[in-house]
């Protein structure tokens, strides 16, 4: 499901809905129906023999789950053969309620976690813990970490994109803005994926956020040697140099250097708890108690 899709189901899309439910359901042989009203999804399941309910209900609701924040505050299910106009089963699935057979929001720690969120955040921890005092001005002069460059080469598209966007709010913000762009970017994903309840992306995003930090650092600490090969060659302008020097604090670099590497540090630390938090398995509700109202 892509990004449109998705926006489009979440504006109560009729057409949008009935795709996305056809291809969740058609291994059960089911064909799908969509009427929004008002804050009501209305959803007719036809197919050759009549909907196993249990079946729609499985496939269903999880899915329901994914397109939070929606519009709809419950859902009509009505199942039927092809061919009678008499409903099989029916059902109500009140959706303002967390009461659904999937998963509910994650507020403790249940320590059942999702074997691959986890896996990706130790990764991120290794990473961390290995690569990070490889952050400096040498190592990176001398590529002691191939890992370290690659993710560099990423964050210098967008450091580029940020000296042509910035350019035009004067010199300034011109040589600020490559730093001021690689550090925003990721930044912004992480506050667009916690405002939409992506929370576990929303922290993979903080730790690039903090590695960006990291980054910029090692520029900083060279704003007075200048040894860095610059994107352009020799003659290109050290953004850090005519920066802190306009600012009359060339003479502190190292220690500015060294407080943007401590903010990617206290970042990174963050991000690394809130993903390990977030990569768990969501607690299931009861079913029992799970609000489905139910008919022949």
């Amino acid at each position: 499901m892509t990004i449109t899709e998705l926006a489009q189901i979440r504006q109560g899309h009729e057409r949008a809905i009935a795709q996305r439910l056809q291809q969740v359901l058609n291994p059960e042989g089911v064909t799908v129906h969509v009427r929004v009203q008002e804050q009501r999804l209305q959803l007719v399941l036809r197919g050759a023999i009549a909907p196993n309910q249990s079946a729609v209900l499985v496939c269903l609701l999880p899915e329901l789950e994914q397109w939070q924040p929606h519009p709809f505050t419950q859902v009509e299910l009505r199942a039927q053969a092809i061919g009678s106009t008499h409903p099989v089963w029916t059902a109500v699935v009140p959706l303002s309620m967390p009461l659904h057979l999937s998963d509910a929001p994650i507020n403790r720690w249940t320590f059942r976690f999702d074997p691959l969120k986890l896996g990706f955040i130790a990764f991120l921890l290794v990473y961390g813990v290995t690569c990070a005092p490889h952050y400096t001005v040498s190592d990176f002069i001398n590529g002691t970490s191939f890992l370290t460059a690659f993710i560099h080469g990423v964050n210098l598209i967008f450091h580029e994109a940020g000296h042509v966007i910035f350019m035009l709010f004067g010199r300034l913000m011109h040589l600020l803005g490559g730093s001021l762009m690689q550090i925003l970017v990721p930044a912004g994903l992480g506050g667009y994926f916690f405002y939409t309840k992506q929370h576990y992306a929303g922290a993979v995003a903080l730790c690039w956020t903090g590695e960006n930090f990291w980054d910029v650092s090692i520029y900083i600490k060279d704003a007075q040697e200048r040894l860095l090969p610059l994107l352009g060659g020799e003659g290109v302008m050290h953004d850090w140099h005519f920066i802190l020097l306009e600012l009359r604090l060339l003479p502190q670099d190292q220690a500015i250097g060294s407080l943007a590497y401590s903010l990617g540090v206290v970042i990174y630390a963050i991000a690394l708890f809130l993903g390990v938090f977030y990569a768990q398995r969501q607690p299931r509700a009861d079913r029992s108690s799970s609000g489905l109202a139910l008919g022949d």
